[in-house]
């Protein structure tokens, strides 16, 4: 990603880290960074340590990208109630008319979507829509609010409403991005008839497969395992909840997933046994061969994780191989299933981002 490498190239400049803001906010972006990639344990600790660099009082309108992050994310893996503690503190009013507070906006629509204030969420996502209108954003920026509000209508009824939105983002050429237009037709999908339902996921699921975003992957498996329920095919929507519960347990949304996907949930468990991580001695790990081992664990090549991590191939290799002596396991099987299903899965965080970067 770009942002990535810009992340990236700020760091090599120390000068600009030089204080505790300019820190914060740096990491503060880089979750966000996990986040829009569907690395939701990793978002989740770099916005924490983002928090830990100054008082909240201090960030001043730039409070609203670390709590943003925090709040999507504790939505997103289902911890709504933590959600709500973060909505709860007390943000500068004039963030509101800053890019963070578009941000922080976003993110409270969806906790509402999830807690089932539409009513609450549509105002949120309508206020980000006249935001970026008077501010004259680039049209990539409206997504995120369009998708929200055409759930948001979905949610109170209002059918043709959620049509035209998500029509309007499927027939512009932002919508022909895959991660872009996947979230949309996810969203289509429940609005056409039962016999088009599993076709239009199929689709969605196609243009993420692989791709970056575990999140959306896991939500879009989600619903066409539901698809297949509907039209009595049993053995593909076993297989596929299947599959959705392994994205959630990649991204970190275990706890979403035993609510949205309890029987895979189970099945998934019987055919994965797993062995509780509590009972693994990883503080003998350092932080860096964690990382890669939970990345390897959630079935990241070696270039891959090499790609993710900033670091060579041959320095991933070097760490799986102290880390499978450490704890005497044979190979990447005893990993995964000694961590695959715990939340620290996925949650690699880039160098760049670490501790004191």
């Amino acid at each position: 990603m770009t942002a990535e490498r810009w992340a990236a190239r700020a760091v090599q400049d120390a000068e600009q880290l030089a204080t505790p803001l300019a820190r914060g906010v740096h990491q503060a972006v880089c979750a966000e960074i996990a986040r829009r990639r569907g690395d939701l344990p990793a978002a989740q600790q770099l916005a924490e340590r983002a928090l830990t660099h100054m008082a909240p009082r201090a960030w001043g309108v730039a409070l609203g990208l670390p709590l943003s992050v925090l709040v999507a994310v504790h939505t997103a893996r289902g911890h709504t109630e933590r959600a709500g503690e973060h909505l709860s503190w007390s943000v500068h009013p004039e963030m509101y008319q800053t890019l963070y507070g578009l941000h922080y906006l976003q993110a409270r629509g969806r906790h509402h979507l999830a807690v089932g204030q539409y009513a609450a969420a549509l105002r949120d996502f309508r206020s980000c829509e006249d935001r970026v209108r008077a501010w004259g954003l680039a049209p990539p920026v409206l997504a995120p609010w369009r998708l929200g509000q055409a759930e948001a209508a979905l949610a109170l009824g209002d059918r043709s409403e959620a049509r035209r939105l998500t029509e309007s983002e499927l027939n512009q050429a932002r919508g022909r991005h895959p991660h872009v237009r996947a979230a949309h037709l996810r969203v289509y999908a429940r609005l056409v008839d039962r016999s088009r339902r599993r076709e239009v996921l199929t689709d969605a699921a196609e243009l993420v497969a692989g791709g970056r975003d575990r999140y959306e992957h896991f939500l879009i498996l989600t619903d066409l395992s539901r698809a297949h329920q509907e039209a009595d095919d049993t053995a593909r929507a076993r297989v596929t909840g299947q599959q959705a519960w392994h994205s959630a347990v990649r991204c970190g949304a275990e706890r979403l997933a035993r609510t949205l996907l309890p029987e895979s949930a189970v099945t998934a468990g019987e055919e994965i046994p797993v062995m509780p991580r509590q009972r693994l001695n990883t503080a003998m790990l350092s932080e860096a061969e964690l990382r890669v081992a939970e990345l390897a664990a959630a079935g990241e090549t070696n270039r891959e994780i090499s790609g993710k991590l900033f670091i060579t191939v041959s320095t991933v290799e070097q760490h799986l191989t102290r880390v499978y002596r450490k704890l005497r396991l044979s190979g990447r099987a005893d990993l995964r299933a000694c961590l695959a299903t715990k939340a620290g899965v996925g949650a690699g965080v880039p160098e760049h981002c670490a501790p004191g970067a």
